[in-house]
């Protein structure tokens, strides 16, 4: 892991992500690149043709300036030794992220959920899919404040298939990241007619497959995906969700945009993804 991107208004929520990011930079030696976006149309006021251009530079000095001076603040908050610093880029917000994760060799994605602007246009309805969906290496979304050395419970929604090898090898990195239990959850529809032992075998083979330790194997009948990973998480106290994602058919099987946000609103923990390509 070489460099981890932290997408940044300075909201609470984003400082939240920060810190995670720091923690996880200091245990893989990594850099934390703080990315702050600043859309065009903000950049200037239309006060009179004659002046637009003035005021445009104006603005956005002031607002470059502004988030510098956030940025020494909120890295001053930290005693770290991690190396630190911000990029400020212009443009729609996604595409600016995604073009920065391949313009730096970016590792990972840490990024504060429900921020009062730029993030929440970045984590909450399209963005959130198109940042998901398209981003080539893991993101973590972080609701609130959390330690790394917090998360020891990981919950691994899945639907058993044997394909995957690229992303159970990234959750397996995860896990040995952070020494932690994996468990392993199928959400059975009430109405699908499958047996208990027909999964629980299926699951075995899973495990086998993949070659996976320290794992709980979990089966849990519901009315919805949705709520069965909800009720879950909550029942076993989890500390982070892990999640596979589609890049071309939107979310993966288990998972449609309006899940994962439902998701991201509804649940404490952190939820990490990681995108499968075909």
């Amino acid at each position: 892991m070489k460099r981890i991107l932290v997408p940044c208004d300075f909201s609470v929520q984003a400082k939240n992500a920060f810190a995670l990011a720091l923690d996880i930079a200091r245990i893989n030696m990594a850099e934390v690149i703080v990315l702050r976006v600043m859309e065009r149309h903000l950049d200037y006021e239309a006060v009179s043709p004659d002046l637009s251009t003035y005021v445009s530079v104006e603005a956005t000095d002031k607002r470059e300036q502004h988030a510098r001076e956030e940025f020494e603040k909120m890295k001053a908050a930290h005693s770290t030794s991690v190396a630190c610093r911000m990029a400020i880029v212009k443009g729609a917000v996604t595409d600016s992220i995604l073009e920065f994760i391949d313009k730096e060799d970016i590792s990972l994605i840490v990024m504060g959920t429900k921020g009062a602007s730029g993030l929440q246009e970045v984590l909450i309805g399209s963005n959130t899919e198109k940042i998901v969906r398209f981003s080539k290496v893991p993101v973590i979304a972080v609701p609130q404040a959390v330690m790394l050395t917090d998360i020891k419970h990981i919950v691994l929604p899945s639907v058993l298939e044997l394909n995957q090898a690229d992303f159970i090898k990234q959750v397996k990195e995860l896990q040995h990241l952070l020494n932690a239990v994996l468990w392993i959850l199928v959400i059975v529809d009430r109405s699908s007619g499958r047996s208990q032992n027909e999964i629980r075998k299926q699951m075995e083979d899973f495990v086998s497959h993949y070659h996976l330790t320290n794992c709980v194997l979990k089966i849990r009948e519901d009315e919805s995906i949705e709520k069965g990973i909800i009720n879950f998480t909550s029942q076993v106290n989890a500390d982070m969700i892990a999640m596979a994602t589609h890049s071309r058919r939107g979310l993966a099987h288990l998972f449609s945009g309006s899940i994962t946000e439902n998701l991201v609103n509804r649940v404490s923990c952190p939820i990490w993804t990681y995108t499968i390509r075909k």
